[in-house]
């Protein structure tokens, strides 16, 4: 007889929340389904508090913050409020913690608990004397006015104070809602996930080794590359062979910006260093899957702007999303946008004739095909 019962239960929850997946509604229940979880006296004040463990199965490295639905009859708080893992399965605990008073007989009071992992960036316009001087101080301000349960230390994520102000931090939609209403605040946009868009240029370019070169200018530009990172042991820097690249006197500043995923505000943040160390020229092949509706939500823009207004030339890719139409990204007109126009690769499939003749074609099959 248990069944019906628990399929009332999903029922009720689905009439509030019609848009859930049955995982979410599932989840919901099991989390919220141990004994004593609903017995709340609804004729007298009451306070109660339910122990919880949450497994993490997404990116093994993750932060998650706590959004509760608004109820006006209850005062729900989380503790601690965001959960950072930094391993696939590992478990941490939290607390729930629910206060109300009297209710009307038969009262029917519903609130959920969602987990996300959605990070803002505040963007704030150019950097002032005045933000300048109050750094991280100005964005744990303004975190205060608008944060709901959690700490504006726990919520900051970055604090961008150099050519820009702006901040990157962990909010839910209304206190996103909120802050676009705040005084001095241009944007408020998702950190989205972008991807590493280059490979072997250099050598698809057929750069010439031996062209004219001006060592002691070239020792002294600095070049920022925004991207996956420096592998210290490849065979680049072994010392042997042939130097390749533009430039080879040069010196490069390498900063990781991906991790598991590309994110915007990891992105900004090495911008932010790439400036701060005094970078010449800064390279960043990195684009978002979809195209940004608006130069006032895009991380590389805003942040390339005030580069460029420092006087450091932004190059940047325009991604391989073609061949329709608005597909190019990082276009900016302050960016040095670049794209491919070829390639030099192709995908081989062989085709194998009754006589044994097998014939190579550019194409692109999943199983051996035979004539």
């Amino acid at each position: 007889m248990a069944c019906p019962h628990v399929t009332g239960a999903a029922t009720y929850v689905k009439t509030y929340h019609p848009a859930w997946s049955p995982v979410a509604i599932t989840s919901a229940m099991m989390t919220t389904g141990r004994r004593g979880a609903s017995q709340l006296s609804v004729k007298q004040p009451f306070h109660k508090f339910f122990p919880r463990k949450v497994t993490n199965v997404g990116s093994a490295t993750s932060t998650y913050k706590a959004t509760i639905s608004e109820q006006p009859l209850l005062n729900i708080t989380v503790t601690p409020s965001i959960l950072t893992f930094k391993a696939l399965n590992e478990q941490q605990d939290f607390v729930v913690y629910v206060t109300g008073g009297v209710f009307e007989t038969n009262a029917v009071i519903s609130a959920s608990l969602t987990w996300s992992d959605g990070i803002y960036i505040v963007y704030m316009g150019a950097q002032t004397e005045e933000g300048y001087s109050l750094g991280s101080e100005l964005h744990l301000s303004a975190l205060e006015q608008v944060l709901e349960g959690s700490s504006p230390q726990e919520s900051l994520v970055y604090s961008y104070k150099n050519s820009f102000n702006g901040f990157a931090a962990w909010l839910t939609d209304k206190e996103k809602n909120k802050l676009l209403g705040t005084k001095g605040v241009v944007s408020v946009f998702l950190s989205k996930t972008h991807h590493p868009q280059t490979t072997r240029s250099w050598d698809f370019l057929a750069f010439p080794r031996t062209v004219n070169r001006v060592p002691e200018v070239e020792s002294n530009i600095i070049v920022g590359v925004i991207d996956t990172g420096i592998w210290p042991e490849s065979l680049s820097f072994n010392a042997s062979g042939t130097v390749r690249g533009a430039v080879p006197s040069a010196r490069i500043a390498v900063y990781k910006v991906c991790f598991d995923w590309c994110q915007e505000h990891d992105i900004l943040a090495g911008l932010h260093d790439a400036i701060s160390d005094g970078v010449d020229v800064i390279s960043i092949s990195l684009g978002h899957i979809e195209q940004h509706k608006a130069f006032s939500d895009n991380a590389i823009a805003i942040r390339s702007f005030h580069a460029m207004q420092k006087g450091i030339l932004v190059s940047a890719s325009t991604g391989n999303f073609g061949p329709g139409m608005k597909t190019l990204r990082n276009d900016a007109p302050w960016i040095l946008s670049t794209g491919a126009s070829t390639i030099d690769r192709r995908i081989i499939s062989n085709v194998e004739l009754g006589n044994n003749m097998t014939l190579e074609a550019s194409s692109c099959s999943i199983s051996l095909l035979s004539y």
